[in-house]
């Protein structure tokens, strides 16, 4: 009945909090199409072919325990990657929840309001727990460090947590969690070995006595767990993962923090060794153990860094969303030690439940939200076309481009729908800076202007449309092309553009490539482009010398402000039904090179808008 109580507090809690925060996703990654690849792909195919598809490039070998759980809720709620935001709303609760009552066992009420005071306060330096889901998006470390926070307040309720039992526990709940993450399993390990070391060295120092067969379990558990990091394929996964450098910053420096974990480490330890015999608990231990492990892997790690170039800053960094709370949970014991025994309770579960709601909300509440929808009904859309109406659908040969798509729910269709390889090419795409005509179809923004032009779409609704990449390109005769922001030209631009903006849109250096296809009406005719052309600097004393290319014939033309230029193109450079244009500033300089304004983009052509009508012979 005690325990069924617990169970739907939780329930209850969680609930509230997706009802609450569930609605919405918080980071805007690249990591969040990384995992959800992965999840999605468990969901539709056999784990056999996971080496083998070059959708998944890393994720392929990743550890895959939070991902088949995001799999299994998926399945039930309709949604993969729904399922991963509700876990991690899940996990964030219930690991504040395991610290809070740890905190609650070690010193009482002041431990707990001292520990939550903190952690609040150390927000501002984005390496306290939940933290791994917002700038970046460390699923399933997240996931992994709850498991092991839950272990931790574990074994700090059974009686005897040094039995040969609860050994056998800890290396199988290692073995399990190596399956979602490498870090909290080594830090599991870690901490229970260095608990059992911690309590024959003071049951020595108390007895006065060195007793050999005190360590036989310590150095037997140690062994047991050199043979499983050796044998799980796990850590030898995360070992290539660490060599990927990324962007992972906090809000103090970690040099600062790793040295005040170590102050507070020593502090703790020499508390330890300096209390009366039977004034240790074993939460105290553990705490102690849980934060030396913790430091002593980022210092293992940096040095294989330094010395052998093994993994990077990018993945020792990873360390301090366990260094810190563990800095936070040993430092508020220590505050603790002060307070009368009225204010310990033996057993308490509400409290923490509180706790962990109030530090769950005030990560959530703070963050900075996107809708889910934005991101469900594009990728849903996508998904119903490659199951049903897109007939023609092969890998690697459909992207999305349209426009209320955000850059990483790109990314994750692109992938998991579309099954684009995941290399360069893929992020190219996302950053606009890929040529997509050399895909067959694409996803845009559904519109009577796009059914005009593309008659036959392989898949659309009301909000979206899969056609070919050819009829996208085509360019009208007697129609004016804006190039002003949201006139859906930019597909015409090639490569070598900054943004569109309300006027136009600038070359960024040098040059600016356009490419077009030619309707039938106009192959093999002549044709006039006419280029509305912004210079710069504007100032007729810095005329540029302007150059425009069709398919390697030149014309140049020297002009300032803005101007209008006609171009003849003959009949031979228009029968392949191809036109490549590239215009060319030979001088191109920045507004804040020539004191105009503190832009500094390198500025070339400015395309207003330009129009193609066929010369009548």
């Amino acid at each position: 009945m005690f325990e069924f109580r617990h169970a739907t507090v939780h329930a209850a809690a969680i609930t509230g909090l997706i009802l609450l925060f569930g609605a919405n996703v918080y980071s805007g990654s690249i990591d969040v199409a990384a995992h959800f690849v992965l999840a999605d792909f468990l969901t539709k195919y056999d784990v056999s072919a996971l080496a083998n598809n070059p959708s998944l490039s890393s994720m392929a070998y990743y550890p895959r325990g939070s991902h088949w759980l995001a799999a299994a809720i998926g399945f039930i709620t309709g949604s993969t990657f729904s399922a991963m935001w509700l876990i991690c709303i899940a996990a964030v609760y219930l690991a504040y929840y395991a610290m809070s009552r740890l905190a609650l066992a070690a010193g009482g009420y002041v431990c707990l309001i001292v520990f939550l005071a903190t952690a609040l306060a150390m927000r501002i330096s984005a390496a306290v727990t939940g933290y791994e889901i917002f700038a970046n998006f460390f699923y399933s470390q997240l996931v992994g460090t709850t498991v092991y926070f839950l272990l931790l307040l574990s074994l700090a309720r059974i009686s005897e947590p040094t039995s040969i039992a609860a050994t056998l526990a800890v290396l199988l709940a290692a073995t399990v969690l190596m399956t979602i993450h490498a870090l909290p399993a080594l830090n599991l390990v870690g901490t229970y070995g260095l608990f059992l070391a911690l309590r024959a060295a003071l049951n020595a120092i108390d007895s006065r006595k060195l007793q050999l067969k005190q360590w036989i379990k310590p150095v037997a558990f140690g062994a047991c767990c050199l043979v499983l990091m050796a044998l799980h394929p796990s850590l030898e996964a995360m070992k290539k993962l660490s060599s990927n450098d990324g962007s992972l910053n906090f809000g103090l420096s970690p040099l600062l923090m790793f040295g005040v974990a170590l102050l507070v480490a020593a502090i703790a330890l020499l508390r330890l060794v300096r209390a009366r015999m039977g004034a240790r608990s074993t939460v105290d231990i553990l705490l102690v153990a849980a934060l030396i492990t913790s430091a002593v892997l980022v210092a293992a790690q940096l040095t294989l860094f330094w010395l052998r170039g093994d993994g990077s800053l990018y993945a020792i960094k990873k360390h301090f969303f366990f260094l810190v709370p563990l800095t936070l949970l040993n430092t508020a014991r220590l505050i603790s030690l002060a307070a009368p025994d009225i204010w310990r309770p033996k057993h308490e579960f509400a409290t923490p439940a509180v706790f962990g709601l109030a530090m769950t909300f005030a990560l959530y509440g703070l963050a900075q939200p996107m809708s889910m929808r934005a991101v469900l009904k594009p990728l849903n859309f996508a998904q119903r076309a490659v199951d049903g109406a897109f007939g023609e659908f092969k890998p690697n040969e459909t992207v999305v481009i349209a426009s209320d798509v955000d850059r990483v729910t790109r990314l994750m269709i692109d992938l998991a729908v579309f099954k684009l390889t995941f290399d360069d090419e893929a992020l190219r795409v996302i950053d606009g800076s890929f040529d997509v005509a050399q895909k067959s179809f694409v996803m845009i923004d559904n519109s009577k202007k796009l059914r005009e032009k593309c008659a036959q779409p392989q898949a659309q609704n009301a909000d979206y449309a899969i056609v070919p990449t050819s009829c996208l390109l085509q360019l009208p005769l007697n129609e004016e092309i804006s190039f002003t922001q949201g006139q859906g030209s930019g597909l015409y631009l090639r490569s070598g553009w900054w943004p569109p903006e309300d006027w136009g849109v600038w070359s960024s250096g040098r040059s600016g490539v356009l490419q077009f296809m030619l309707p039938d009406t106009a192959k093999g005719n002549d044709l006039v482009l006419t280029f509305d052309l912004n210079s710069f600097p504007p100032r007729a004393e810095s005329t540029p010398v302007v150059g425009i290319v069709v398919d390697g014939q030149a014309f140049k033309f020297e002009f300032h402000g803005v101007q209008s230029v006609n171009v003849k193109v003959p009949k031979i450079l228009t029968e392949d039904g191809r036109l490549v244009i590239e215009l060319i500033n030979e001088r191109p300089t920045t507004p804040k090179a020539v004191g105009f304004n503190e832009d500094g983009r390198l500025l070339g052509v400015g395309l207003r808008s330009m129009k193609a009508r066929r010369l009548l012979n």
